[in-house]
């Protein structure tokens, strides 16, 4: 059965140079123009079935919470139809669907009204929404007065306990500390394994893949592909990174050992040794391999997040097939850093097929979720007598052996 049909939904907006241009636009007697279209979504299709957890991916400003907002009523759309079967509870972008004059207290009975809730119905859900949220007596404050982890914490708590049929979260929950998001992706799970529908739209690509059966890839306000969730986030990953190579004009038989630097990150140096200390670049499969990455913060940085994304090479294409990310592994390197680093990680018995590969890594800004440098730093090929893993272009999966070193020089 189907859960959410969207078909040909195209969202427009007009565009003024300045303010007054709508006003003039309205009072012009000959209905002169003075606004130009812009296509948020453009001829989007699509269906969702019941108890399908479907992941949204696609680069920022590419129509993802234009979509989202349409599905649960916040927008109209200018043209197409949407037909959604059963109660959606939604948690989009901060501030969505709450008043900020009004207390947390207020603002959940609110939503319980909104969703077609009595208040007595919301009394029998309060204990679990304040035990989830867990702000203490903060919920008797107005929610202005809220930092946006304890927003995002309120939010989540009364978007899952109040049994929807559908659940929507659009990337807010990477707001929450470690703990909390932990926390919020166990009741997810459990709410898939319940046969609840789930829209999640994430950069994420590992908690994509990781928790959603299918995913749609929007760009510019249309499909680009629907389908299984490896195989569209391979595309997706494969994409982004010949659009980063083609800014920078780089052919494949010049990445051997090819650098992107950016006025932010200086990445000095690349290397690959084995677990006894030995630099190389041929490895056996199952063999620890282990990366030393030399660079330098050139301004300040806040909360620096490292990401690795891994690539094999066949047929002169790039598939990616690994993605990890200090956050998953509860490293915590907070604060403010500027000056040279060493960043040391280890993949743990890789399981790796014969082949070459190429080694990406990218320096994050959490606090101003900003990527400063997306790189293809090295290559490095892998001898195997046997097919351990045989990464195509229908598998995407995540590292999560890997063990990191974050020192300051």
């Amino acid at each position: 059965m189907i859960a959410i049909k969207v078909e040909n939904l195209t969202k427009i907006y007009k565009l003024y140079n300045q303010p007054q241009d709508r006003m003039k636009e309205s009072l012009h007697p000959f209905r002169k123009k003075y606004h130009r279209d812009f296509y948020a979504l453009q001829d989007v299709s699509f269906e969702v079935q019941i108890g399908q957890t479907v992941g949204i991916i696609g680069k920022n400003g590419s129509g993802k919470s234009t979509l989202l907002k349409i599905i649960t009523g916040l927008l109209t759309p200018s043209a197409g139809s949407i037909i959604v079967n059963g109660r959606v509870s939604s948690l989009l972008e901060l501030g969505a669907g709450f008043n900020p004059d009004f207390a947390g207290i207020e603002n959940i009975y609110l939503n319980g009204t909104i969703m077609g809730y009595s208040r007595e119905e919301m009394d029998t859900r309060l204990d679990n929404i304040l035990a989830f949220a867990d702000i203490g007596d903060f919920v008797y404050q107005p929610v202005k007065t809220y930092s946006s982890g304890m927003f995002v914490r309120l939010a989540f708590a009364v978007a899952i306990n109040v049994d929807p049929d559908i659940l929507i979260v659009d990337e807010a929950l990477s707001v929450g500390d470690i703990t909390f998001q932990k926390k919020c992706m166990e009741k997810i799970d459990q709410f898939r394994e319940s046969g609840k529908t789930i829209i999640f739209c994430s950069h994420d690509m590992h908690t994509i893949s990781a928790l959603c059966s299918k995913a749609l890839w929007i760009n510019d306000g249309k499909i680009i592909e629907y389908g299984n969730a490896s195989s569209v986030i391979a595309s997706y990953l494969n994409w982004m990174s010949e659009s980063n190579l083609k800014l920078n004009t780089v052919k494949m038989e010049d990445m051997v050992h090819y650098i992107r630097n950016s006025e932010i990150v200086e990445i000095l140096n690349v290397d690959s040794y084995d677990n006894f200390g030995k630099k190389k670049k041929i490895f056996l499969s199952g063999e620890n391999i282990l990366f030393n990455i030399n660079y330098k913060a050139l301004t300040e940085i806040i909360n620096p997040i490292y990401s690795v994304i891994l690539f094999k090479i066949e047929n002169n294409k790039r598939i990616p097939i690994g993605i990890t990310k200090t956050l998953y592994s509860n490293i915590k390197n907070t604060g403010i850093i500027k000056d040279e680093y060493d960043i040391g990680f280890t993949f743990v018995d890789n399981q790796l097929n014969s082949g070459r590969y190429i080694l990406g890594f990218s320096v994050w800004d959490k606090s101003h979720r900003i990527s400063y440098a997306n790189n293809i730093t090295c290559e490095f090929d892998i001898k195997s007598m046997n097919i351990v893993f045989g990464p195509t272009e229908e598998q995407c999966c995540f590292f999560p052996d890997v063990q990191w070193l974050i020192e300051n020089i």
